[in-house]
């Protein structure tokens, strides 16, 4: 409650309506957002901004987004109505907002709910094209279920991955996110995928559409040759991307403030499990056994002794539709019917099945957006790396900055364990945990836990290893 408390004194400080002795107030604009998809697949969308007295500020937001090659998405925007002081004004291409003074802005989005495979996206930029600083967006986000997932939020440059300060589900299943300040220029995207056929996908791809006419002309001779030159380029480009992706560390926040507090947010949501692949494009072991180390760090499973010197696997929580098909894969493998415990020991030398694993990491991997195939099909082609998964790729190195560079210090005393454990997977599957561990040696406590999930990871990773080879002979 005293954080609440003394976040919305800030917010109350910052727009003006708390006066504080000897200082200047900062009047400043905010923004609140409140969307609604409907079956039929349009996005309701009311707007409620708060302008200074005296103040003008506009907005010019695209309706075309670029996605990845020569493709871009088309959004329609209707039925735009301002209450209060202001104007707005729609063409094919933009949507065009001027505000002085406070003002509701009205409108539905047709084309912001796409078809993935196993899943449906409603996509929306927030806020985009403000021509100042807003001190404070939120926004809402409802759907005819509840079972809103995964919920992506970006707020920075356009093109950059940085998440926005809070993206949550909330204990009416309504969706809220949050990020201040926002830069004039600067856009916040809300992404939240849905179950398969909840309501009526509408999203346009198009291609951007070049129109060289003289190419027309060319001989069927010309035109081959080109388009060999052009595809090795392409491919090189493409590589190099890859590559440079893998050098270069991206900015991100891995530990989000909320006052005094902090919690641990992974880039673009990412999962343990899901790393390995977004960086080289292969399912590996390892992969497998950060997300069942993940999975107790989550309390769906815990390890404990069996009595006879050997750890055992426990289920403690019924895997539920939050869990990832992969992960569902991993539970049902490892404790396959109604089985509930799972002795180290029984592993050994056991002849374990984990295609089913491997294909399912393969597929989320495409699921998620960071591949535009799956990457152990083609072989030697195009990198079917998408523009996001080699954003990703860039912040997983960020990711890795942060684990060599935090200190205990950084994290208040009671969010120190929650932090701890929830990056020791990342840490496994980044190939540094026994330094994550390291980190925090003065206190025993963590240190220990952090030891022993060690241990068993080491074990874990040489019997799945043993098993695959096994069954690879």
């Amino acid at each position: 409650m005293r954080t609440q408390l003394v976040r919305w004194g800030t917010v109350l400080v910052a727009a003006g309506l708390v006066a504080v002795p000897g200082q200047q107030v900062r009047v400043v604009s905010t923004l609140d957002v409140a969307m609604k998809v409907e079956r039929d697949g349009r996005l309701s969308v009311t707007e409620t901004v708060s302008v200074p007295p005296g103040r003008e500020i506009s907005r010019v937001t695209s309706l075309r987004e670029p996605v990845d090659g020569d493709r871009e998405r088309r959004y329609r925007v209707r039925d735009a109505v301002v209450t209060g002081s202001g104007s707005a004004d729609v063409t094919e291409d933009e949507l065009r907002t001027t505000i002085s003074g406070n003002a509701t802005v009205t409108y539905t989005v047709d084309g912001a709910v796409a078809e993935l495979p196993h899943r449906q996206e409603v996509r929306w930029q927030v806020a985009d094209g403000w021509d100042t600083e807003l001190a404070e967006v939120r926004a809402s986000f409802v759907a005819p279920v509840q079972r809103a997932s995964p919920i992506t939020c970006l707020a920075g440059p356009p093109g950059s991955g940085r998440q926005c300060g809070l993206a949550e589900v909330d204990h009416t299943g309504v969706v809220r996110a949050e990020h201040s300040p926002l830069a004039a220029g600067e856009r916040m995207v809300l992404a939240v995928g849905l179950p398969t056929a909840t309501v009526t996908a509408n999203a346009a791809f198009v291609s951007a559409g070049l129109g060289w006419p003289w190419l027309l002309a060319l001989s069927l001779a010309c035109l081959l040759a080109l388009a060999l030159v052009a595809g090795g380029i392409v491919v090189l480009l493409a590589r190099r991307r890859d590559a440079q992706a893998f050098g270069v560390a991206e900015p991100v926040e891995v530990l989000l403030r909320d006052g005094d507090r902090v919690r641990f947010s992974s880039p673009d949501g990412v999962l343990p499990g899901q790393i390995g692949t977004v960086m080289d494009g292969v399912v590996d072991v390892v992969d497998i056994s950060a997300t069942v180390l993940d999975l107790v760090v989550r309390r769906y499973l815990d390890v404990r002794p069996d009595g006879e010197g050997a750890r055992e696997l426990v289920q403690l929580n019924a895997p539920g539709p939050e869990l990832h098909d992969y992960e569902q894969t991993v539970l049902a493998t490892l404790l396959p019917g109604e089985e509930r415990v799972l002795s180290l020991s029984r592993l050994r030398g056991r002849d374990l099945d984990l295609t089913p694993v491997i294909d399912a990491m393969y597929d989320d991997a495409v699921r998620q957006g960071w591949f535009s195939r799956r990457p152990d099909r083609g072989r030697g082609l195009l990198p079917p790396r998408t523009a996001r998964g080699r954003l990703l790729a860039g912040q997983v190195r960020g990711l890795l900055n942060y684990l060599h560079s935090v200190r205990p210090a950084d994290i208040p005393a009671a969010d120190r364990e929650l932090v701890f454990t929830r990056s020791l997977p990342y840490a496994a599957v980044l190939g540094g945990v026994e330094r994550w561990v390291a980190t925090f040696a003065e206190d025993e406590r963590l240190a220990g836990r952090g030891s022993d999930l060690a241990a068993f990871l080491v074990e874990l990773n040489g019997l799945l290893a043993e098993s695959e080879h096994l069954r690879n002979r």
